[in-house]
């Protein structure tokens, strides 16, 4: 049996803007100093644990990254910041399980290698019982996300990011990835070719949650860019998920939007809520979350207390 490491508590620098600094990963025994005042207002604490898990003993593990392009303007860098620090923080308050996460911000932590190299050692180190949730947030084209800005480099394809996806062993793997364009990658697995890899899982009592912020053919956008704000939706997309991961998806119904709520938010309610909700606030008719996969419908969702 693998020996599993304590996580720790570590800071996500939710403030710096990307252009200025030099990439930020939250790992075990990284000391962050606080910020001095900034547009977000605080900061998320998560746990941060070693890949070395127990496959005997099933928790949850969190992967997120995000980057901006060096020429984004900084209301839509911190507006980054703040998308992947809200989701985190939702993540960290989660007991029952518990979530080992890991973030990476900016460059040059984020890049098509560093990504491919985590997901890599996830799929050797997670459990058959296991929970995987990963958020990304960045730039994206048809042909995959966009997460380094030197010519040539920076490209992480669809096709790529499905093969990593599907390796993972996890009984749930759910990602929710926003960008423009990411809808491509729910149409490839939905191809025949993937298709085929990832269907039956639910024989084995297992499911794959993969849900993008609009359609292969459609741009991503913000509702609002009210950083700090409680009550702002920033990215409709994001405002979906971190809202389901909070609990807002019990009882969910796609026929009436609303239901019994019972306490626990199962995967079905989930998506539902999440394609409804965010298409419902963004600003226009051309986002349109997509999902790909099959999942327990009573399977549980993870949300926080």
């Amino acid at each position: 049996m693998r020996a599993r490491a304590n996580p720790i508590a570590v800071s996500l620098l939710a403030g710096l803007l990307l252009a200025a600094c030099d990439g930020v990963e939250s790992t075990p025994g990284d000391a962050m100093a606080p910020l001095a005042a900034n547009d977000l207002g605080s900061r998320a604490s998560v746990d941060a644990g070693a890949l070395a898990m127990d496959a005997a003993v099933a928790h949850g593990v969190f992967f997120s990254f995000g980057i901006a392009a060096p020429d984004d303007p900084p209301k839509k860098k911190d507006l980054l910041l703040d998308q992947v620090h809200r989701v985190a923080e939702v993540i960290g308050k989660m007991k029952n399980p518990s979530f080992d996460s890991s973030v990476l911000l900016g460059a040059p932590a984020v890049s098509p290698d560093s990504v491919k190299a985590r997901l890599e050692g996830y799929a050797q180190t997670l459990g058959s019982g296991d929970t995987f949730v990963m958020y990304s947030h960045s730039h994206g084209t048809k042909k995959g996300l966009l997460l380094g800005f030197e010519p040539g480099a920076g490209l992480l394809s669809w096709e790529d990011l499905a093969e990593l996806i599907l390796a993972l062993p996890a009984k749930n793997v759910l990602v929710f990835t926003m960008s423009c364009h990411s809808g491509a990658l729910a149409d490839l697995l939905k191809s025949s070719e993937y298709a085929a890899r990832w269907q039956g899982r639910t024989a084995d009592d297992r499911s794959l949650v993969v849900m993008t912020a609009v359609a292969a053919d459609e741009t991503a956008a913000a509702t609002d860019f009210l950083i700090g704000n409680p009550n702002s939706i920033g990215n409709p997309f994001n405002y979906a998920v971190r809202t389901a991961l909070a609990g807002q998806a019990d009882g969910f119904s796609t026929a009436s939007g609303t239901g019994a709520a019972d306490g626990v938010t199962t995967l079905s309610e989930a998506r539902g809520y999440i394609l409804q909700t965010g298409k419902e606030k963004a600003k226009n008719d051309q986002q349109n979350p997509q999902f790909a996969g099959e999942l327990v419908d009573d399977e549980r969702f993870p949300t926080a207390p």
